[in-house]
């Protein structure tokens, strides 16, 4: 997800910027257990630390689940497109780096983004206060 960055200079510490983020994903796990442990998640970040995820705990590094699958067996694919969209408070008026960073739940599978040729985005509009 290296490609899903932008910046964007604020003209007031007080403003704040709306994030807006898209992302065609699939998952894929050759063998599931049932521990409910398949999937992969999407977080937002500003200068490289998370800012906004929701649907999973910190303890799985703050990310949006694309989903989780129970049931066991060989080869599920989890696919989809996943839109996260917070409104951030930078506090700057500095140039302010957004970016998108995502993960699969578990390392025996594999995570392939914009899947199918399927495009992904992120937006930023500043709000003035």
């Amino acid at each position: 997800l290296t490609t899903l960055t932008v910046d964007i200079t604020p003209v007031a510490t007080s403003s704040k910027v709306l994030v807006l983020v898209t992302v065609s994903m699939r998952t894929y796990e050759e063998t599931m257990s049932s521990t409910g442990n398949t999937g992969s998640g999407l977080r937002i970040e500003r200068d490289g630390s998370a800012i906004f995820a929701t649907g999973v705990d910190m303890a799985q590094g703050c990310y949006k689940t694309l989903g989780d699958a129970t049931e066991t067996g060989a080869g599920p694919y989890l696919s989809g497109s996943r839109e996260l969209m917070f409104l951030d408070s930078p506090s700057s008026t500095s140039a302010v780096t957004y970016n998108v960073a995502g993960r699969q739940h578990n390392t025996s599978a594999t995570t392939n983004y914009q899947y199918d040729s399927s495009a992904s985005s992120i937006t930023v509009m500043e709000i003035l206060a």
